[in-house]
């Protein structure tokens, strides 16, 4: 029932007091909080206006919003103009706004795992999905809501100018701003890879695709320690595993495989898987996998290790 689903009134009504109350932290607050963090209607229209007001006046005061609110004609929907200049006579100080928006976030966190439940709920009880495909999507919305994706992708151009600077210094002093992929050619005209690259590497069958996805992912996580997902729905864990061994210590695959190795080999096999042990790389290779399995399953991953790459053979599977 909706009347039962977490809020707190006094803390909304509290904090849009202290936002009119004034003081230093509107700014933070504002950057923390969405409107619809607020359960009351009424207090996210008065919110809506707040982050309206600042923006185009640099402050916020009771005055400035109650003529805002009527000139958009929603007075009436916050609450009228007694109870809008009541919220800053609720408190005696703005200092607490921090605490007010914790509970305010706090509450409305609950009741979006509670929507993401329901919603799962109904999808369970239709009986159109799989059970599968029902844990992946239920794991994939709580760690959206887990990370909030959605209120950390806006930026300003300052922002957006500081990071390309950012880059270009580290070129200046050559450091590279993506990940290496141990080919000097496609290193040197890519920059690496960078975080927002989707490659695809296509090509015939046996044209060496998937040799060559692994030695880039070997390079990243082996030689510079960044964590990489591979979601392999055609090699298993151990078969990988070998690949990556055999080509960090310059063995050919098949004396491992044919039982040809000197001892020569061995010493460099043991040496290698020694410290290829320690590098960062996490294999799937569950059968199955699907667009929304693989999605649910690399944002855990990213959400645990801070992967720097992912890499998934192939394609069409």
């Amino acid at each position: 029932m909706e009347s039962s689903l977490p809020h707190n009134r006094e803390a909304e009504e509290s904090l849009l007091g202290a936002l009119l109350y004034g003081g230093s932290m509107s700014k933070v607050i504002l950057d923390q909080l969405h409107a619809d963090d607020f359960y009351l209607a009424r207090h996210r229209v008065i919110y809506q206006n707040v982050v309206r007001l600042f923006a185009d006046e640099g402050v916020v005061e009771t005055v400035l919003l109650l003529d805002l609110l009527e000139k958009e004609g929603l007075l009436d929907v916050a609450g009228g103009r007694e109870y809008v200049q009541e919220l800053p006579q609720r408190v005696r100080t703005s200092g607490n706004a921090l605490e007010y928006a914790s509970i305010i976030k706090d509450a409305a966190q609950r009741r979006n795992v509670i929507g993401v439940c329901q919603e799962i709920e109904k999808r369970a009880r239709s009986g159109q999905d799989n059970a599968s495909d029902l844990v992946d999507a239920a794991g994939a919305d709580m760690l959206h809501l887990a990370q909030d994706t959605d209120r950390r992708n806006v930026y300003t151009m300052k922002n957006s100018l500081e990071k390309v600077f950012e880059l270009v210094d580290k070129r200046e002093k050559g450091e590279s701003p993506g990940v290496l992929t141990g080919f000097k050619k496609i290193d040197e005209m890519t920059s690496g890879l960078q975080q927002t690259d989707l490659v695809i590497v296509a090509g015939r069958p046996a044209m060496g695709k998937t040799t060559f996805s692994l030695n880039c992912a070997l390079h990243a996580a082996y030689k510079n320690q960044i964590p990489v997902a591979i979601f392999s729905l055609e090699m298993s864990y151990d078969q990988i595993a070998a690949s990556m061994l055999c080509n960090a210590s310059a063995v050919r695959a098949d004396h491992l495989y044919k039982n040809k190795l000197t001892d020569q080999d061995w010493e460099r096999l043991i040496t290698t898987s020694t410290q290829l042990s320690k590098a960062p790389i996490f294999i799937d290779d569950s059968p199955g996998l699907n667009a929304m399995s693989i999605r649910s399953r690399a944002r855990m991953m990213h959400n645990k290790h801070q992967l720097g790459m992912i890499v998934i053979d192939y394609l069409q599977l």
